[in-house]
């Protein structure tokens, strides 16, 4: 048999059809709750803007069982508990720097004292209420 010289663009049509499953391309596999840096993309539903000097907002949860992370102004960390589909945060400590716009960083703060629960769908990490009601939305990001 010859070896077939496929160009550039043609090798990567040919990859893409290869990736196909059932006419949908193939799913990568989900990210890791923990050890993945995740970048903040909803509050309640809201999209987050991060127009002015706000950074994006970012959370790790260490296999250690601690957190970390950024409001978008100060850091925080501190203990989480995981089972199953259980997620619950300890006490956080933050910095208290002053920033020119706190109601995201803030209302965030309040929202991960709220946390009873998580799911990944589609690469998107929701923390959930007691009830089940997405209170925050992440997908996995590059922390800034």
């Amino acid at each position: 048999m010859k070896p077939i010289n496929i160009p550039g663009l043609a090798l990567l049509a040919l990859l893409a059809a290869c990736a196909q499953r059932g006419g949908e391309l193939a799913e990568s596999p989900s990210p890791s709750l923990t050890e993945t840096s995740w970048s903040l993309k909803a509050l309640q539903g809201d999209p987050v803007d991060l127009s002015g000097a706000m950074r994006e907002p970012q959370l790790v949860l260490q296999s250690d069982g601690r957190a970390v992370g950024s409001g978008g102004c100060n850091r925080f960390s501190g203990a989480f508990t995981l089972q199953d589909a259980h997620l619950k945060f300890g006490p956080l400590a933050a910095t208290r720097m002053a920033c020119p716009d706190m109601q995201i960083e803030d209302r965030l703060f309040a929202l991960l004292d709220q946390v009873a629960g998580w799911r990944i769908e589609g690469g998107r990490l929701s923390l959930l209420d007691a009830s089940g009601s997405v209170l925050a939305e992440w997908l996995p990001g590059v922390p800034k």
